[in-house]
């Protein structure tokens, strides 16, 4: 098979060196990306977290948090699920969920739990107080 195609001025490539080229860098590119997917791996930049969120969250600062999130970790694959306020408590102490973005439950149990608070909303209404 050849692939270069040779005059007294130049060399070229032919046909199949084309189609060589072309395969050699993509496989280049495959390892650096392997590489760098193994890198992270060690680091422990990559897998999977599982997101619980509530109700009403779509329209908080939520999305924007995990679009940030996976453009900082991008190997790490978010599994997003929405579930009831006592669910997700009972989520997070079982497993289920990594994190979880609630509203606090009163009298639910959160030993073992950290709480930040990523935002605060104003509550409107006519009452009088």
């Amino acid at each position: 098979m050849q692939l270069f195609q040779r005059d007294n001025r130049k060399v070229l490539l032919t046909p199949a060196g084309k189609v060589f080229v072309k395969e050699a860098k993509s496989i280049i590119t495959r390892i650096e990306e392997a590489v760098q997917h193994t890198k992270d791996a060690a680091e422990g930049f990559a897998g999977e977290i599982h997101v619980g969120y509530q109700w009403g969250f779509e329209r908080t600062v939520f999305p924007r948090v995990l679009q940030d999130f996976q453009y900082e970790y991008p190997n790490i694959e978010i599994l997003i699920e929405r579930d009831e306020v006592a669910a997700l408590y009972d989520g997070v102490m079982e497993g289920k969920y990594d994190i979880i973005f609630n509203l606090p439950l009163p009298g639910k149990k959160k030993s073992g739990l950290k709480e930040m608070v990523l935002a605060r909303y104003p509550l409107y209404g006519s009452w009088n107080l």
